[in-house]
């Protein structure tokens, strides 16, 4: 179904349907629901190829399984494998922003001028990958910083000290918040599940 050198998504998609679900504590999984409502779960740029469609592409009527297969969606993005997983959400569903943000700290964590420093660092990598404050713009002001200070880089305390004075001290990144928001999802789960975009293939 999904080509293991190229990535390349190789089913069928007549009468399928392409879902995108997220919550308030899971950045998001794309389903591909096949006529059987098997779910095949794509990564984000598998699922964009297959959302661009054509500028001349004709709108056209769903099909009659779309409907099903969108709440077939649903129920998998609600099952005991994603409540389990809410932790632990694979780096290929994130975003590409919340990706670089990632990329962006991994790099500047290796040279925190101090253990709090490198701490603080390490909890913000944890919250990006959790998409905790995906919604606020954690992982977008982040990437903005960086593209806006790159030549602060030549004085790395001075860019990491600016760092936190304009970007993550507006953020809640204690160990403290970060537990209770933990224990929160754990015994909550998947929290006020959406579906935010669905296309059929006919």
């Amino acid at each position: 179904m999904i080509d293991t050198e190229s990535g390349e998504v190789n089913y069928p998609l007549q009468n399928t349907s392409l879902v995108y679900l997220k919550s308030e504590n899971h950045p998001g999984i794309f389903c591909l629901i096949t006529p059987e409502l098997n779910i095949i779960e794509l990564n984000f740029l598998q699922a964009v190829k297959l959302f661009k469609a054509p500028d001349n592409e004709k709108a056209i009527a769903l099909h009659e399984l779309h409907h099903k297969q969108t709440l077939a969606a649903l129920d998998y993005f609600k099952s005991e494998k994603n409540q389990e997983n809410v932790q632990s959400v694979s780096r290929r569903n994130l975003s590409p922003a919340e990706n670089k943000a990632i990329t962006n700290i991994n790099e500047i964590k290796k040279i925190a001028p101090t253990e709090q420093k490198r701490m603080a660092l390490l909890r913000t990598l944890n919250i990006i990958k959790k998409g905790t404050f995906a919604s606020k713009g954690l992982p977008k002001s982040i990437n903005d910083y960086f593209t806006a200070n790159g030549g602060l880089l030549k004085e790395p305390d001075k860019f990491i000290e600016q760092l936190f004075i304009k970007v993550l001290d507006r953020y809640d990144l204690s160990t403290g918040s970060e537990e209770v928001t933990q224990s929160d999802k754990v015994h909550r789960g998947i929290v006020n599940p959406q579906i935010v975009l669905t296309q059929s293939f006919s």
